[in-house]
């Protein structure tokens, strides 16, 4: 059974600039640029881990609110997002969406955006793919949030491929970049790929992430920035990622 409320968020991002850049173009810090667009929810849906899952709530509501608990398997886990949709906790570290090391958790699809407020997401795997938690087309806004102990090819936490993205009082811990030779990089972005997009990272910490081969190289273990964008961070905190 689900409980309905409707409520408001309004998102706003902030520009900010750092990372390991391949044909990047910077912008001086400068709040004026762009915002990520606001925008409204409504028809709150709340579920807990043993009443309903997220895949099944967000076809009905647009705002999923998880009560305190671990979110995984099956509607859990691998969740296509279409549309406008948040997933959040009322308090930060009361909430796990697991993928228990077998599978993603989120793909955001082209002209959609996820937004994510409150949530550990933990255990997502795509060992041959992009974005072990989140692979991301659409729009993504990450806050209070940590990302821990994901692995994938590239971006080992989140991959963002041509979209809007911010980043906001969140941890990206001990995640991994697979040893392997695609987009000619080794285990690329253990913390997170962002290729050709627009967006920004504030108060974001970088920690231990790496190859899950101490003696390899890992292009940009905590942080990857490719392609020609503008991408601006605010008082990052990036410390003993494994390069």
């Amino acid at each position: 059974m689900f409980l309905n409320k409707n409520k408001l968020i309004v998102i706003f991002a902030l520009f900010l600039m750092v990372g390991t850049v391949h044909g990047a173009t910077f912008n001086e810090f400068n709040p004026n640029i762009w915002f990520i667009p606001s925008i409204q929810f409504s028809n709150e849906v709340v579920i807990s881990p043993t009443n309903g899952t997220i895949s099944d709530a967000l076809k009905v509501s647009d705002d999923v609110l998880l009560l305190p608990g671990t979110y995984t398997g099956e509607g859990n886990t691998n969740i296509n997002i279409t549309g406008n949709k948040r997933v959040h906790a009322t308090d930060p570290g009361t909430v796990i969406i697991d993928g228990e090391g077998k599978i993603k958790l989120f793909n955001v699809e082209e002209n959609s955006s996820l937004n994510l407020t409150n949530l550990i997401l933990t255990g997502g795997n795509d060992s041959t793919g992009d974005g072990g938690a989140i692979f991301s087309n659409g729009s993504l806004n990450i806050n209070d949030c940590i990302l821990e102990n994901n692995t994938a090819n590239t971006g080992g936490s989140v991959y963002i491929n041509n979209s809007l993205f911010s980043f906001v009082n969140t941890m990206i811990l001990n995640n991994t970049g697979i040893n392997s030779s695609d987009k000619g990089l080794i285990g690329a972005g253990a913390g997170i790929y962002i290729d050709g997009c627009n967006g920004s990272i504030e108060n974001t910490t970088f920690e231990n992430n790496g190859d899950l081969d101490p003696n390899s190289y890992v292009y940009g273990s905590g942080l990857v920035i490719n392609g020609t964008f503008n991408v601006i961070v605010l008082n990052k905190n990036i410390l003993s990622n494994i390069f």
